[in-house]
This record gives structure tokens, sequence and C-alpha cells, in this order.
């Protein structure tokens, strides 16, 4: 009643949802039958009532002008347009429509528009304000570089690029599209743009769980197969630079644990120790379906042999599946559920989330448990050495330059600013500072990150994970591992199937479709069933044999013929120390003669080495 009085407006917008939850809330109190059916809904209106909440205390204030007269002047004059006026104003703002280009976000400055570097994001409007205001105030004018900043909707990017009228510099690429883009040719490889030097120092303030999923290595000459890709020259191409970096953290409510006498978990053991307290006060804890979450703490990885097959079927990665489908198999954690919901309502006291779009929701959705929540690092496993092994698998976004970019200097002076320390504090503080303490900025800069609007307690807990992150190389077929391996989670949470076997089911269609898309690409793949150490070890020995038999050879080893064919035959084709002392004999031998084949080994010893981490 005291919002519509003062709004002289009955019924408005701003009241609307109050209307709402009390008509429901009195259908409830009349009649004891309607609150079951209702409850859910009642959940519904709650969580609009918090975000009515939210906006009510971060609403601008809007002024068309204001008026500076004496206060025993004539009348004030009129605040609202005549017919006219509001006529003449629609039709002018008609035709401005036809020549107004949307997509561009603000002015160009004096500099000429065809020498300024063409940047795309994909974000709010919010947001791409924000940035066309920095590049006017911060970097135009101390780098005499002009920005053509346009916002235009996502997916437009692949097809802008087929079409030859792609931007210079795009933001917000995902490092799932990173490897898409970069295998065709579509972006620049920043180390062949840059220096060296300058390269490092831009990306210095990155963790190198950011920077691994935006670089490719390359396979060198002379049979150097240890590294990934046959870009030919032999180095690692870097193709972006991170702007943000996402990872899951524990979400608590801390008044729920001390309630209950429950430590915050610091170990998986913690949490099962949690499970029986919790669920006999008829409470659940929310996780998703993820393994790599256990597959990374236990030290495994999920990829083996440089991308060319997946790792799944290592026992450590079916021990990693196993214990994730447990969770929900034997410890009846919920598969569907809505975590931010059942948080507010205590339902869900311990769950695991991704760190700023689950704080920046309970910030606007649960207004009323405000203080009565935090999160934390993951649990992990106990170390020998008395540590936890708790690292998040994070996921990142970069920005990139598209190949065709003429002015390559200038999109990477852009680059750097735009991921620089400065502009991501000014950027995260306009944020907060238009859309409230919802609007967190996951900035992938550990500098920045120290200065961004978090609490003490907040950063604390932040730069713990931080600094304790792994992430998931991209190779060509990584989008059919999330649908395999899901099918072998609803096997075993479904139909009680063993995780183990259900996920062995899936592991040769696993890698039958990497092996289609590298050969799509003409990368190296592997036979079936086939792993990297036995391909180069039959390599290295034919190339031995050849050399054998071959005219070089007997001219210059006649004497010591029967000795190599002895050395071939008789290496023991599981112990990659072995296989790296025959590796020195042939180098010895003749460092030259014997390249091919040195190379060969010791490709197969490191791949084997790389087995006994995963047995």
């Amino acid at each position: 009643k005291e919002l519509n009085a003062s709004s002289d407006i009955k019924g408005s917008s701003m009241t609307a949802t109050l209307d709402q939850v009390a008509r429901l809330l009195d259908t409830m109190g009349k009649d004891d039958t309607a609150v079951a059916k209702n409850l859910s809904q009642l959940k519904t209106y709650i969580g609009s009532l918090g975000t009515w909440v939210g906006d009510a205390k971060t609403q601008p204030l809007m002024l068309d002008f204001l008026v500076v007269q004496p206060a025993d002047d004539e009348e004030l004059p009129k605040a609202k347009a005549g017919f006219f006026e509001a006529f003449l104003y629609e039709i002018g703002g008609f035709f401005q429509s036809f020549f107004r280009n949307y997509d561009r976000m603000g002015a160009m400055t004096e500099i000429d528009e065809n020498d300024s570097v063409e940047v795309w994001l994909a974000y709010g409007r919010d947001q791409s304000q924000v940035i066309r205001g920095l590049i006017n105030d911060d970097f135009t004018p101390h780098s005499n570089i002009a920005v053509n900043l346009k916002l235009v909707a996502g997916g437009t990017l692949m097809p802008s690029i087929l079409a030859g009228m792609g931007p210079d510099v795009y933001i917000g690429i995902g490092q799932g599209d990173i490897i898409n883009y970069a295998i065709r040719g579509a972006l620049v490889p920043l180390d062949e743009a840059v220096s060296d030097e300058e390269l490092a120092e831009a990306t210095a303030n990155f963790n190198e769980a950011a920077m691994m999923v935006l670089q490719i290595e390359c396979a060198g000459e002379n049979g150097n197969y240890e590294e990934h890709y046959k870009c030919g020259n032999g180095r690692t191409h870097t193709y972006g630079l991170p702007e943000t970096q996402g990872f899951s953290m524990m979400f608590v409510r801390e008044d729920i644990l001390a309630d209950l006498n429950i430590d915050i978990p610091k170990t998986w053991e913690d949490i099962k120790e949690a499970i029986p307290i919790l669920q006999a006060n008829n409470m659940q804890i929310a996780m998703p379906n993820d393994s790599n979450i256990f597959l990374y703490q236990m030290g495994g990885e999920l990829f083996a042999d440089g991308g060319m097959r997946i790792n799944l079927d290592s026992n450590v990665a079916l021990d990693a599946f196993d214990t994730m489908c447990s969770m929900f198999t034997e410890y009846s954690f919920p598969y569907s559920y809505d975590f931010a919901n059942r948080f507010r309502t205590g339902e869900m006291p311990i769950g695991f989330a991704n760190y700023t779009a689950t704080y920046n929701q309970l910030k606007v959705f649960a207004t009323e448990i405000e203080g009565l929540w935090n999160f934390y690092p993951m649990p992990g496993y106990a170390t020998e050495d008395g540590g936890i092994n708790n690292v998040a698998v994070s996921t990142a976004t970069a920005i990139a330059i598209i190949n065709g970019c003429e002015r390559v200097q200038e999109a990477w002076e852009f680059m750097k600013w735009h991921v620089g320390e400065k502009c991501q504090i000014d950027y995260s503080n306009e944020m907060v500072a238009i859309l409230g303490p919802s609007a967190k900025h996951p900035t992938a800069n550990r500098v920045a990150l120290e200065s961004l609007p978090w609490t003490d307690e907040e950063y604390d807990q932040i730069s713990l994970q931080f600094n304790n992150l792994a992430s998931i190389p991209n190779y060509p077929g990584t989008y059919i591992i999330a649908r395999y391996t899901n099918f072998a989670f609803l096997a075993a949470y479904n139909n009680g199937a063993d995780p183990v076997t259900a996920l062995q089911d899936y592991i040769k269609t696993i890698n039958v479709e990497i092996t289609r898309k590298r050969e799509e690409f003409g990368l190296e793949t592997l036979e079936e069933g086939q792993t990297l150490a036995e391909k180069r070890l039959e390599e290295a020995e034919t190339k031995l044999l050849e050399i054998r038999d071959s005219d070089d050879y007997k001219s210059s080893f006649d004497s010591d013929y029967n000795a190599l064919l002895r050395l071939i035959e008789g290496y023991e084709t599981e112990d990659f120390a072995s296989i790296r002392n025959l590796a020195d004999v042939f180098e010895a031998l003749d460092s030259e003669l014997f390249a091919a084949a040195v190379a060969d080994l010791r490709s197969a010893a490191d791949a084997l080495e790389s087995y006994e981490a995963y047995k």
C-alpha cells in the first residue's frame, strides 16, 4: 500500500511481486490443504522476492533534467512532455533507427575509423558499455589506437570468419573453441606475432592452468614426437590471452553446520563423515556428476599419448569414476537439483559449484541468508607429506586475434591492455557499481584478483583455490567425452550397472571418434587398441633394421654387425629405463645415422614412464 501510494500508480511493477506473494500466503494460511500443493510455487515466489529486494536496493535514480530557481519563483516547468513534443520525439527516433548502428558501442574518437582495431564481443549491453568507456578514457588516449567496439550475438564469429568478414579481435572465446578455431587456421599464433619477451611479460600474471588451454604444442622436426601437433617448428603456439577463469568451490551454510556440530570439511573423508548426520536431518549435498574432480586430485590425466587416445581406461581414472558414481549410488546424492534454491532453504547446506556464478546468484536470490554462508576450497585427498591435494579443474575464456587482421601490433596492444591489471580492476569495479555485489567478475589476472571488491575473508578462500588449479588440455574430439561418460554414469545410477564396466564399454567408441577427428585434420593417430609406446617401438625397430641392412651401416660398423641385431632383439619393451639406455647406445654409435630411431626410442620411453603414474 505504501509503495502504491508513493508511486501514485496502483498495481505497479514494483508491487506485482509483493502482491503475488501476499495472495499465495493468504491462500495457504486460510486452507491447510493448499500448503502442500503450493509449496514449490512458494519457493519460486521467495526467490522472486529475493530478486525484488536486490533490485529495490540498487535501483538507479533517473533524472531528465535539473532546474535551479528561487523557492518563491513562479510555477515549475512541466515534468512531462506534451502531445506534440512526444509525437515529434517518437518520429525522430523512428527515422534515426534507419541510420544508427546498434552494434557499434560509442564514439570512435577523432582518429580515422579506417585505422581502428575492430573488436567484437558477445556480452551484455551493460558490460559492453563499461568496456567502451574504459577504451575511451584509458586505452585510446594513452596508445593513440582507435577501437571500433561492436556488440554481436553469440555464435556469429565462425560464420563471419568463413565469409571473410571477421573482426580483428574477439573477446570471450571459450576454451573449447580455441582449438576449433586454431586448428583451422582462424587465429593468429601470438608467439609468431610478437617476441618471446613480450609474450612472457603479458602472460606473467596468469597461472599455468589458464594458459594451458590456450596453447597447442607442435611436433618439431627429426621425429620429435614428444610434442602434440605437427606444426613444423617444434614450439608451443599460444592462441589467446585468458580473460576469465572459472572453477568450483565448496559453498557451505555455516549456521546449519554449526548447529549440527559439523566442522568445515577439508577432505572427502570429512564429507563422508558428514553425510549420515545431514541425511538424518533430511539434508543433502549438491555435487555435479563429473569424475574429473577426483581424477585430477588423484594425480591422473584425462588424455594419454598427447591426445591420441583417452586415458579413462587407466586404473586411476577408473577409480576416480567409481568414486564419483558411489556418491550417487551409495550415498544417495541427488542427480538433478536446484542448488541455489535448496541452499537458501537449508536443504543442501553443502554444495560444489562455480564460485562466481553461484556467489552472484546467491547475493541476489538469497538475501535472507546473507552472512550465514561462505565458500571454501574444494575438499581433497590427504597426501603423504601431510598436505591435501584439493585441486579444482578450471575453465577459461580468452581474447584472441583473428587471422586476417591487418593491424596485428595494434591488436596485440589492445589485448594486453584488456587483460591487464588496471583494465580488469576498473571493469570489475564499474560492474559492481552498476549492478551491485552480484556482478563479481572472475578475472584470470592474479594481480587484478587481489584488488577486486571481495571481502578479505572471501579473497582468502578464493586465493587458496586460485593457486591450486588444474586444467584439461584441448584436443580434437574432446566434445565426445562428456557424452559417453554421462551415458556410463546413467547406466550406473539408473540401472545399477558396475561403474567401471559401464565406462570401459565406451572407451573404444571415444577413441574411434578421437581418431576420426584427428584424421580429419591430418594429425597422427593410433591403431585400435594401440598405445603410443607400442607404435614408437615398432617404428624404431623398423628404422634400426633398415639401418642394419643399409650400405652406410655396413661400411661404418661392419665389425659390429651382429651386435646391433642383438640390441634390437634383446631390449626389454616394458622398461622405460632400459629403452632410454638403448637410445643412448645408438646415439653414441653415430648420432646422425641413428637420430630418427633414437627419437622414437626416447618418445616410447617417455610414454611408458607416463603410464606408470596411472597404474
